[in-house]
């Protein structure tokens, strides 16, 4: 089965401020040569440093230790022995990424969401100014500053930190939360955000708008075969026993089809609000042209000759018949179908005419009469 199957939610964001420490990724070219250095030598230490980058052990060594200490303060560092460095893990990423994860000290916006289709729960944080003390009590944010109101973050907030990511939106940094405090003040989310997952493609995408900017992520999508997916769609709507995996198409008796289907073989499907294990429920889905086939012999016998009778809309010259009788039939060939000859279908067409013969019928006589 080739149908598009493209499953959509709204991803439910909050947003908070809070106390803490964040690290933003960065190219820091005073670092990046030195962490080569110690990766080269294993163990450096000031003089190592001073020597080899800057080509002058003494007086150079002031400066070789304050970049090692500021390396060690990012964790980039680990301290192996008196006076000496060696890599940390994240010292190894670093030189692999080129980026270094800078911390800093402030209040930050945070935007979150605990939706289970994520790999991390923080979407995009952001520095934020707090108020003065003199706006607070005097200025312009005297009345927001009044209604302020300070929450215990959820734990599945906490959870986002130690753990890099990169934020949603464009020109996106990547970032690490180190710690948050645990009481934060809850804030309108300016989010609308909708996860759009194409099952068959294997694709994961994030958009709509954040904080006024635009979204177009790729994330990770969820490792389910599409077929597990289809028979999450189709078990509620009591069709999964009626699903042929060999040929991809639903069975359907020919009483329960509907005469748009009938030529075209194909029906179209609305499931509400899907809930797909593991993943979670998202919103109605129409599927287009999904494959039908019929049921049993007799389903296939009588869809044929529902096929051939539509086509006779011209004179049924018999070199016209054998090619209706050919298309009527092409998609049952298993069946072995035998539809009725030409006389055969015109003695049975004129028996049931009725007062008003219809252009079907006269089509069929006069082809017979005339030896068309």
């Amino acid at each position: 089965m080739k149908n598009k199957l493209i499953l959509r939610r709204t991803l439910n964001v909050v947003c908070w401020r809070v106390s803490g420490q964040v690290a933003i990724a960065k190219k820091r070219s005073d670092l990046l040569p030195m962490l080569l250095r110690v990766q080269e030598v294993e163990q450096t230490d000031p003089k190592d440093i001073a020597d080899h980058l800057f080509f002058e052990r003494n007086s150079r060594r002031v400066v070789a230790e304050r970049l090692l200490k500021v390396a060690h303060s990012y964790g980039l560092l680990k301290k192996a022995n008196e006076g000496s460095y060696s890599l940390s893990e994240e010292g190894k990423r670093a030189i692999a990424t080129e980026r270094v994860y800078v911390p800093q000290e402030g209040t930050w916006t945070v935007w979150a969401s605990e939706d289970s289709m994520l790999d991390h729960p923080i979407l995009k944080v952001v520095a934020w100014d707090e108020p003065s003390a003199l706006d607070e009590v005097w200025g312009k944010d005297k009345q927001k500053s009044s209604e302020r109101a300070f929450r215990e973050l959820p734990q599945w907030v906490k959870r986002g930190e130690g753990r890099a990511f990169d934020a949603v939106g464009k020109a996106a940094e990547s970032s690490r939360i180190d710690k948050m405090q645990s009481k934060a003040e809850c804030v309108p989310d300016q989010a609308s955000l909708e996860l759009e997952w194409d099952v068959r493609k294997g694709d994961l995408r994030l958009r709509g708008d954040l904080a006024g900017q635009s979204v177009d992520s790729v994330l990770k999508a969820p490792d389910i075969e599409p077929d597990q997916v289809w028979k999450s769609l189709l078990e509620p709507a009591a069709l999964w026993s009626r699903w042929d995996g060999d040929r991809k198409a639903l069975r359907v008796a020919f009483s329960e089809s509907e005469i748009s289907e009938r030529e075209r073989l194909t029906r179209d499907l609305t499931f509400k609000n899907p809930m797909i294990p593991g993943v979670g429920q998202f919103k109605d889905i129409d599927v287009h042209d999904v494959p039908l086939f019929p049921l049993l012999a007799g389903d296939a016998e009588k869809w044929a000759d529902w096929r051939l009778r539509d086509r006779i809309n011209d004179y049924a010259t018999n070199s016209r018949y054998q090619q209706w009788v050919k298309e009527a039939a092409e998609p049952f060939a298993e069946f072995a179908l035998t539809l009725p000859e030409r006389d055969e279908l015109t003695k049975v067409v004129w028996a049931d005419r009725g007062n008003r013969p219809t252009a079907k019928c006269w089509h069929l006589v006069a082809s017979e009469d005339w030896g068309l």
